[in-house]
């Protein structure tokens, strides 16, 4: 029985093929450079030390696109806290908050088709790395700048 999410990940990969089902894209949303890479990784380091042919049917048959996900999310403080208890009726001393911008960009490499994201606002792209060059040169790096100038 796994014990982790990449044994789980492995376990229901090794379950498809054992039963000849067609593989399935794993996409990660973890807010990381090559996330998709890092998660193929391993993916494949986990299956090669338990069934070899396994790996070598993920390396070849199964998606692992990358993706670059921007939302600034502003520090908790008193405000957001009492705000929170007051429409939830619950206290909770660390409520996460977001500005409304968002972006979601996914490398467009799925298997078996690809649900329709766009209709989520998802930016489908070839160039996750240029995105992610951008959000940290044109947005992140001014917008850091800006939060030390503030204080």
């Amino acid at each position: 029985m796994p014990t982790s999410a990449i044994g789980w990940l492995v376990a229901g990969l090794r379950l498809r093929r054992m039963h000849g089902l067609e593989p399935y894209t794993v996409l990660s949303c973890d807010n990381l450079a090559d996330n998709g890479g890092r998660l193929r990784r391993a993916v494949l380091q986990y299956a090669r030390k338990i069934d070899a042919g396994l790996a070598d049917w993920i390396e070849t048959e199964v998606a692992f696109p990358r993706s670059m996900v921007d939302s600034i999310t502003p520090a908790t403080d008193d405000a957001l806290r009492t705000q929170v208890a007051a429409q939830l009726g619950v206290e909770d001393a660390l409520p996460i908050q977001r500005e409304p911008y968002t972006q979601w960009v996914v490398e467009d490499d799925f298997r078996n088709g690809r649900p329709p994201l766009e209709r989520a606002g998802v930016v489908t792209s070839n160039d996750i790395a240029g995105y992610d060059k951008a959000k940290l040169r044109l947005l992140n790096a001014p917008h850091s700048t800006l939060a030390y100038w503030a204080r």
